[in-house]
């Protein structure tokens, strides 16, 4: 599953139906993007995608509304949650060895197994 999991409606439902269908020893792995934590990072992060990607969108795009589209993502990303409360869910819906990796800041990994029988 990749960058959706601000957009869920719970974070419980989505785990629990992941865990449903793996089979058993199987591994999930969840991507997702979020805020920077270091201030340097976050300015940068905000003025590429507030500035450079609306540009880039308007000038290449067919959809007259992908630089309203790429200026919300922005907005989206403080939505986005925190990695405890991902953790936190995964292991409540019975999956094992949940960590959390994280790039630069701004993309996290998330990897889980379901135990074997």
């Amino acid at each position: 599953m990749g960058y959706v999991l601000r957009d869920l409606p719970s974070l419980d439902g989505a785990f629990a139906e992941i865990h449903r269908v793996l089979q058993p020893g199987g591994r999930t792995g969840i991507l997702e993007i979020g805020p920077p934590r270091n201030a340097l990072v976050r300015a940068a992060w905000a003025a590429h995608i507030r500035g450079v990607l609306p540009v880039l969108a308007r000038a290449f795009a067919c959809d007259r509304e992908a630089p309203r589209l790429v200026q919300s993502l922005w907005d989206t990303l403080d939505a986005s949650p925190k990695p405890g409360a991902v953790i936190r869910a995964v292991e409540d819906c019975g999956f094992a060895s949940a960590e959390h990796l994280r790039d630069l800041g701004i993309s996290s990994a998330y990897l889980a197994e379901k135990p074997a029988g």
